[in-house]
């Protein structure tokens, strides 16, 4: 009742079994460790309840390094921009880290199609850094989607050699 904000039902089923000698005892343990757990997990590990207290902070994660990677790092030195990316490495914390995946493929998926990506090795390096905090499966189609890239360039390259190759005959 605590957990899904019901204080009116809470307050019933406390009138009732005060009515119950030592009723009030399995109420009191119940809210007790409901307490205890509540506090532990805050003090515990405070960054993650507080990024997990919100459901979006994957999105709105992955929304700070799209705005990052498309202009924020113009004026910032390389040791600037590996501090900026470990403050991004917050999403260890998340529990949902499979929808920072989503929206972060999202975003990747337009910076690298519009050609708006202009730090390719910062986006190498945050990959990397979650492959190692999050293994190889995480990042393997980020991965591909950069090789992708690269042999639909070097294809289109190729083609436009042998236009240019044909016009000249």
């Amino acid at each position: 009742m605590i957990v899904n904000n019901k204080y009116d039902d809470l307050g019933q089923t406390y009138n009732s079994f005060h009515r119950v000698q030592n009723g009030l005892t399995p109420i009191r343990h119940v809210v007790t460790s409901h307490i205890q757990e509540t506090c532990k997990q805050t003090v515990i590990d405070p960054e993650q309840y507080f990024i997990n207290s919100n459901s979006r902070s994957s999105n709105f994660i992955s929304l700070f390094v799209d705005d990052k990677l498309r202009k924020g790092f113009q004026c910032m030195s390389e040791a600037d921009l590996e501090v900026v990316l470990d403050k991004v490495m917050t999403f260890r914390y998340l529990q949902e880290k499979d929808v920072f995946e989503k929206y972060y493929k999202q975003h990747l998926t337009k910076r690298l199609l519009s050609g708006i990506s202009m730090y390719e090795d910062a986006e190498r390096s945050l990959i990397l850094k979650l492959k190692i905090k999050c293994g190889y499966q995480f990042t393997s189609k980020l991965e591909g989607m950069f090789s992708d890239m690269k042999t639909s360039q070097d294809i289109m390259q190729g083609f436009y050699d042998s236009t240019r190759q044909q016009s000249f005959k």
